[in-house]
């Protein structure tokens, strides 16, 4: 974070989006577990039943990518702080000079 106002990050804006995608993800699980029942559709009932189990299983699926993104980004949120201080005292330097 720099003293010129040139760029800027709230590390809490960073939870915020871990927070939702947690959320997200567990809504996705959630319709995972409410999967519909198989409607009679006569001689497409096979497959409406298949249809509806890939949209359920892509379902899960994305919940898990969401889970994978949001504790990529809780990870990454401990170092971003000290990357952030490097990256801005090295423009500090390279703007007024060595010190």
């Amino acid at each position: 974070m720099t003293g010129s106002g040139g760029y800027r990050v709230d590390p809490g804006g960073l939870d915020g989006l871990v927070r939702e995608l947690h959320s997200g993800a567990d809504a996705f699980n959630g319709l995972a577990n409410q999967a519909p029942v198989t409607p009679d559709c006569g001689a497409s009932t096979e497959l409406v039943g298949k249809a509806l189990a890939k949209l359920v299983g892509s379902g899960a699926g994305l919940g898990g990518i969401l889970v994978q993104t949001a504790d990529k980004i809780h990870r990454s949120n401990g170092s971003y702080g000290n990357v952030e201080n490097v990256a801005a005292n090295r423009l500090d330097k390279g703007m007024h000079g060595r010190q």
